[in-house]
């Protein structure tokens, strides 16, 4: 009696036990689909309150520390998503091909993030073929600089009726970029710059560009002419990875050579560039545009997204310009810190921005102003639409301005597109408004090029 009395305790135990387990995992699911709603809603912090809560369970199933890996990833804390992979170790079951899918592509990302794009292409490689997984294979792909692969990849979805026409539109979008990117080209096109104080100017410019040795890096020649001068340049660029970049160019203006090296690298949430010129031309600044400036100097930008709403950038430049002749104009020293607040991240996007310009000079006043500051407020957007990603950038800025000799506002709306002709052809074009105490009392400047792609 007293051991059935014992066995009938053990099991009644046991049977608590375990409805208390269900009572925990129906808790932890509800609580998991209660984070992804609030990440959902861009509530990310207290989704993230959740997920730590979760987290605080050893056991916790992968797919929720997967969710978690997605609300990191989604900020563009790459550093922390890469620890948090680190630190608790976690690998899907060999028989569970949708988690061994999601893991890997969330190591792909991660991956990228770092620069590290062959290693990404590894983690995918046995998933690439997944209905749902091609056009974003492809862009892994792409990051690599594995072109073949990438138009497999995309083309499998062109008139393919397993596809939604969603799915194929980014499918071609991603195709277009690569081929605007890639794809050898030639443009050429007309600027108009009309000034009261320095009158028109109407610079003529033509581009070629042309991939070369297995998509190692590109290979251009730039014209640009102006009231019978004329500048060329002859560039070469190493790509890695679709976003780092070194160039080094051969410039020609008047009768005298000059160079050009750059550097670009930019990673998940940051980009530093650096460029170092000597006897480029001016083809910003329409007075010293207007005599055909020459500049020798070194420009150092770079931005950081603490957030995936903020970005903080800034940029430092020296130029010394000197006339064709060789006689000294003057130089200049530009600092330029901003703030960025993205609205909305998706087309049509909307950001606000605020920063401060300023400029310290030396030489001739006609042509460089030796004191000068300009705080400003911008709003910009960018609109994606079409069957082959044409585009519509538009913004407006607002500054108060103050020099030496002068001060007052200044207010600057522009429009800039891209327009498809065609899977291989562009019209690019831009006009610019441009009211201030600097420039006279009123720019105007536009300008249309065509781009054919070959």
């Amino acid at each position: 009696m007293r051991l059935l009395y014992i066995f009938s305790l053990l099991l009644f135990t046991s049977v608590v036990i375990a409805e208390e387990g269900m009572i925990n995992d129906i808790k932890i699911r509800k609580l998991a689909e209660q984070a992804w709603a609030l990440k959902n809603l861009d509530k990310n912090q207290q989704a993230e309150d959740i997920y730590l809560t979760l987290l605080e369970d050893p056991e916790l199933p992968l797919d929720i520390s997967l969710d978690y890996m997605d609300l990191l990833v989604g900020q563009l804390r790459y550093r922390e998503a890469a620890q948090f992979f680190r630190y608790r170790p976690m690998r899907p079951p060999n028989n569970d091909i949708p988690l061994n899918n999601r893991y890997a592509f969330k190591q792909a990302e991660l991956m990228v993030a770092d620069g590290k794009y062959e290693k990404a292409v590894n983690w995918i490689e046995p998933y690439k073929e997944f209905k749902g997984n091609r056009v974003y294979s492809a862009y892994f792909y792409l990051m690599a600089g594995q072109l073949d692969e990438t138009n497999r990849l995309l083309d499998h979805l062109k008139d393919n009726i397993e596809y939604t026409p969603y799915e194929q539109k980014k499918a071609n979008w991603l195709h277009m970029e690569k081929d605007r990117f890639w794809h050898r080209r030639v443009s050429a096109g007309m600027r108009m710059i009309d000034n009261p104080a320095y009158g028109q100017l109407t610079p003529i410019q033509a581009k070629f560009k042309s991939p070369i040795k297995n998509n190692w890096g590109r290979v251009g020649l730039d014209y640009y002419s102006l009231d019978s001068k004329y500048h060329l340049n002859l560039n070469l660029d190493r790509v890695i990875g679709f976003k780092d970049k070194y160039q080094l160019a051969l410039l020609y203006s008047e009768n005298q050579l000059g160079f050009k090296a750059g550097w670009k690298k930019r990673r998940g949430n940051y980009q530093v560039s650096a460029n170092a010129f000597y006897r480029d031309i001016e083809t910003e600044v329409t007075v010293l545009m207007k005599d055909f400036a020459l500049k020798d100097g070194l420009e150092i930008k770079a931005y950081y997204k603490p957030r995936n709403k903020f970005i903080l950038g800034g940029s430092y430049n020296y130029t010394r310009y000197n006339l064709p002749n060789d006689d000294y104009i003057g130089e200049m020293h530009t600092i330029h810190p901003y703030l960025v607040y993205i609205a909305k991240d998706k087309s049509p996007t909307l950001q606000h921005g605020v920063g401060w310009l300023n400029i310290t000079g030396k030489g001739d006043t006609t042509y460089i102003p030796h004191k000068f500051d300009m705080l400003y407020y911008a709003i910009s957007g960018l609109h994606y639409f079409g069957l082959n990603k044409s585009m519509i950038n538009y913004g407006l800025s607002f500054g108060y301005m103050q020099g030496e000799s002068f001060s007052g506002f200044a207010i600057t709306p522009n429009l800039k597109m891209r327009y498809s002709l065609g899977r291989n052809a562009d019209l690019l074009g831009g006009v610019e408004y441009r009211k201030d105490n600097l420039t006279g009392d009123a720019e105007t400047r536009a300008n249309l090029d065509l781009e054919w792609r070959f």
